[in-house]
């Protein structure tokens, strides 16, 4: 028999509610949360020859794949070459950046809140970022063809909801 709304009576008792709450809280926990202070670095406009782009690809032709893993001829992979000597060029200024916040010389961004495993970061820089602590900062990460150096301002651990919060 096919079940529809009209067929199921449920009632809520709120004592009751409470009661499973109480001896069951433990499961209800907030997520962890981190307040983190990112500068993001953009790739440097770079007007590179073909002959550059060509020397630089049969050096690192390896690196350029397809989703099935063939290597792309050097017309198919011309973009993601100027991605990478893009960011290759960027990388030392990224670096200069990162010591430069260490050493508090620039300005911080104002701090964002996210939640562990938040899709703007890589599984990789949320791993570093949990082994770290409050006031650590990383150095420069590529996420999604950029430069990222993250400061970890506040570690907001996870805590037992409250009845209200939990209720849902």
């Amino acid at each position: 028999k096919v079940l529809s709304d009209s067929d199921i009576n449920v009632t809520v008792d709120e004592n009751k509610l409470k009661k499973y709450w109480e001896e069951n809280k433990l499961a209800y926990k907030t997520v962890t949360t981190y307040k983190l202070a990112i500068i993001w670095k953009e790739p440097k406009d770079i007007n590179a020859t073909d002959e550059e782009l060509k020397s630089y690809y049969d050096a690192n032709s390896f690196d350029f794949t397809d989703d099935n893993g063939r290597v792309l001829n050097f017309d198919e992979a011309k973009d993601k070459i100027k991605q990478k000597l893009a960011l290759k060029a960027t990388k030392k200024s990224a670096q200069l950046d990162y010591i430069a916040f260490k050493k508090d010389k620039i300005e911080q961004p104002t701090p964002q809140k996210l939640t562990l495993g938040d899709s703007k970061l890589t599984t990789e820089v949320w791993k570093e970022i949990e082994e770290k602590q409050t006031g650590d900062i990383l150095k420069p990460k590529i996420i999604n063809n950029k430069y990222a150096i993250i400061k970890i301002v506040a570690i907001n651990q996870p805590r037992i909801k409250t009845f209200q919060e939990a209720k849902d």
